[in-house]
């Protein structure tokens, strides 16, 4: 089951973020690709608020325009 934050404003990255304690979200994509954020330190957002970097376990990242995701959905516990 998911919680879905949907139609992004500015600071809605930050704050999924800051969520405590902590839970795991996707980021979709209007290309229709699915982002995992399993951690806090996975996500990291540009001071504009324009531009997020996630990484993956394996150290490679998805550099992603916010403009482009089109909902932060929560994974429930």
């Amino acid at each position: 089951m998911y919680h879905r934050v949907a139609m992004l404003r500015p600071g809605d990255l930050r704050a999924a973020r800051g969520v405590e304690p902590f839970r795991p979200f996707l980021l979709r994509l209007t290309d229709g690709r699915a982002i995992s954020v399993p951690h806090p330190e996975f996500l990291s957002v540009s001071p504009t608020g324009r531009t997020c970097v996630v990484w993956k376990t394996d150290g490679t990242q998805h550099i992603l325009s916010v403009s482009l995701i089109t909902s932060i959905d929560f994974v429930a516990a």
